[in-house]
């Protein structure tokens, strides 16, 4: 997932893979229960990313707008 961020150099959120199409049957989904993801690109003052810094669940996440 992560490279998808380097990739694109935006966040990216899913709040449960499951009911997300493009993603529903990811490797990190279906063999080892990722469920929630939210990633953010580490970009140097260049604009380069270097990587990513992210979160995983086993369980779907919602966030609220705050």
């Amino acid at each position: 997932m992560c490279r998808y961020v380097v990739e694109t150099k935006r966040p990216l959120l899913i709040p449960d893979f499951l009911v997300t199409e493009k993603f529903k049957n990811h490797y990190v989904c279906v063999n080892y229960g990722v469920r929630f993801y939210a990633g953010a690109p580490l970009t140097t003052s260049d604009g380069h990313v270097l990587g990513s810094l992210c979160l995983l669940d086993t369980q779907p996440i919602k966030f609220g707008e705050e």
